[in-house]
């Protein structure tokens, strides 16, 4: 129900259902204000639309109230990756280790993969759903060309298509928000901060491939490169 209510005041989810929810909510209240003109004048239309001010206020006071209470009170771990159900891969040209290695974490539990990719990646992430479908074909591949990123360089675009996924695709496939874990080593940096944004609630978790270095920050040659577990808690 929440979902579907959600779909009729986000346009990121639903365009359609976005204009027809704001036009039938715009033509409620304007009613609800032709009823309170009509019946106590124009003293008691101006304390309607005060009410609504006073609403809308609350609101947005009381939204930033919890984020902040929300933001002092969570916790960021790095934990060991257990397997999940759903995996979400941002996916770099000419790369098929990182994938490879992000994935092996979860073979056993795996059943949904969404690999998102750029123009130039878009190659290498057909090359990955070919590995995958070789090696483990009870995996169900997403169609690759519906999480296409546009614009790499845009954190917005790379945010709505992961934000898509959760609130969308997810439920259609009986997927709760923690089934899923999305791994952001490959793609560009706009593209790992729009996957982070839309991962920022403590259900949705994220992962990224470790790679051990030296003490000058160079990348230690043959050493195993492994999943860490990012997650985030509310500690009360």
């Amino acid at each position: 129900m929440r979902h579907l209510l959600d779909d009729f005041f986000a346009p990121e989810r639903s365009l359609l259902r976005y204009v027809i929810g704001t036009a039938a909510l715009t033509v409620l209240i304007q009613l609800l204000y032709d009823v309170f003109k009509e019946s106590y004048g124009v003293s008691g239309a101006a304390i309607l639309v005060g009410a609504l001010i006073l609403i809308v206020i609350m609101i947005v006071w009381l939204d930033v109230r919890r984020a902040k209470i929300a933001a002092r009170n969570m916790k960021l771990a790095e934990e060991p990756v257990t397997p999940h159900r759903g995996l979400i891969m941002l996916i770099s040209p000419g790369n098929l280790e990182v994938p490879r290695i992000a994935l092996e974490a979860h073979v056993g539990r795996l059943e949904h993969c969404w690999l998102i990719a750029t123009s130039q990646s878009l190659a290498t992430a057909y090359d990955v759903a070919k590995e995958i479908s070789k090696h483990w074909p009870g995996i169900q591949i997403h169609d690759i060309q519906k999480t296409l990123v546009a614009n790499p360089e845009s954190v917005e675009n790379t945010w709505r298509i992961v934000e898509h996924i959760y609130s969308q695709e997810a439920p259609a496939l009986e997927l709760d928000e923690t089934d899923i874990v999305a791994d952001i080593t490959g793609g560009l940096k706009p593209m790992t901060a729009g996957m982070a944004l839309a991962c920022r609630v403590p259900t949705r978790k994220m992962q990224y491939i470790q790679t051990p270095r030296d003490k000058d920050g160079q990348v230690i040659p043959q050493a195993p490169r492994y999943p860490v577990l990012l997650a985030t808690s509310v500690v009360s």
